[in-house]
């Protein structure tokens, strides 16, 4: 089966300092694939070179077939590439509907005349991309909250708005850097029940996470990032019993909280 975004020996470099040395993973429609290592490992920097944040030195990345190297992370998203980050980025001043529908006007169909005449066109794209935005939102569970400033939400759901914007570019592939930072328990278990949803419906996620137990319950397929370089890669059940990995990551997070 064709993988939907191929990442092949991509290496980055920062000064003197070797971040990733010849890294590569798949992902598949419809699938999970997890990146996990310790700090620094270099998964962000993995993930900015394959959503266009960041240029690698060395290797390409293919999306639905096509090199995408070179292009810009705006084209990227164009093309079905959606991106979530550590640090949540939202417009707090803007209410949570308009947040969403943000997103969707990646692929609104109005012109920018008809966006400042405000014409019955532009009116009608507009109320077809709020019911659009509710749907989203409704996804999500964030019907009530949908006239409030996104700055007034709580950590755990600006999270979880930050995924409903960037379902709203209408993406195949899902990038998320650290989606559980700062959840508690139960939002954990909530976001994890989205996403299973999402990779039911075909979209492929790919996955930078320290929270193991979401990880491993979650993944189809984890690799592992240490000191820039992929050392395994399978199944979480063949990497939960990796000695390597083991060594590497996993023994200092076994006793961590879950």
């Amino acid at each position: 089966m064709t993988a939907l975004l191929s990442v092949r020996g991509v290496s980055k470099r920062f000064g003197g300092m070797s971040v990733l040395t010849n890294a590569g993973l798949d992902v598949h429609a419809g699938s999970v694939q997890a990146l996990i290592g310790p700090n620094g490992a270099g998964k962000t920097t993995l993930l900015n070179i394959v959503s266009g944040y960041l240029a690698g030195d060395t290797g390409n990345v293919t999306f639905r077939g096509r090199r995408v190297d070179g292009w810009s992370a705006s084209r990227r998203v164009a093309a079905g590439m959606a991106r979530t980050f550590q640090l949540v980025q939202l417009f707090g001043r803007m209410t949570v509907a308009e947040n969403v529908v943000c997103g969707f006007h990646l692929h609104e169909r109005h012109s920018l005349v008809g966006a400042m005449l405000r014409t019955r066109h532009f009116l009608a794209e507009e109320r077809r991309l709020r019911r659009a935005a509710d749907d989203l939102l409704d996804r999500l569970g964030l019907t009530s909250y949908a006239e409030t400033a996104a700055a007034l939400l709580p950590f755990g759901l600006q999270r979880r708005l930050e995924v409903a914007r960037a379902l709203a570019t209408q993406p195949a592939l899902l990038l998320l850097d650290e989606p559980c930072a700062g959840l508690s328990g139960p939002e954990v278990q909530e976001l994890g029940d989205v996403l299973r949803r999402l990779a039911a419906d075909g979209m492929g996620l790919l996955l930078v996470e320290h929270h193991m137990p979401f990880v491993l319950g979650l993944a189809d397929r984890v690799a592992v990032l240490d000191a820039g370089e992929i050392i395994a890669e399978g199944r979480p059940a063949d990497i939960r019993t990796n000695s390597r990995v083991i060594e590497a990551y996993l023994g200092e997070t076994a006793h961590a909280p879950a």
